[in-house]
């Protein structure tokens, strides 16, 4: 198994992350990693995704779908999403977000454990991945600063 983490502090109330991260029709006004989201944040539900692959300064750019379950949401600050790649045993992700408050607002802290027999090969390719979701927590971070939609109280 490996594992990988990060983390993005944010100037804004954890309340206000955690509620863009699972309004999933509002990603397209702030998300250029994962444009699309679609389904309930709720256990078990399936979500739906589209995730940017090629480089962020490609156009237009390439994405591919991304279908993982949901199976951890916990108290407005924890969501555990799982999906595999072929098979369980080929390749596995846990990805898990963690929005936890600071005094300067909230650090969004992301981890992924990953596992089957083609990590090892795949490694590199899978951490670039991983890494991408940098954009991801900055992304997110600028729109709870800025945001004046639904379900943002910026006030």
């Amino acid at each position: 198994m490996r594992h990988f983490e990060l983390s993005t502090d944010i100037a804004a109330p954890a309340e206000r992350v955690w509620e863009a991260l699972v309004t999933l029709p509002d990603w397209p006004r702030w998300n250029r990693l994962v444009p699309q989201g679609d389904g309930v944040v709720a256990v078990g539900e399936q979500l739906s995704f589209r995730i940017r692959v090629s480089p962020r300064d490609v156009v237009p750019p390439s994405f591919r779908p991304h279908r993982p379950t949901v199976l951890v949401v916990d108290r407005r600050a924890t969501l555990v999403l799982e999906a595999s790649f072929g098979a369980r045993w080929m390749v596995h992700m846990v990805h898990s977000f963690f929005v936890e408050p600071t005094p300067e607002g909230c650090r969004l802290r992301q981890t992924w454990e990953t596992s089957g027999v083609l990590v090892p090969l795949l490694w590199p390719r899978l951490l670039a991945a991983q890494q991408g979701f940098s954009e991801f927590g900055e992304d997110l971070g600028r729109y709870v600063r800025e945001a004046q939609g639904p379900g943002i109280n910026t006030t």
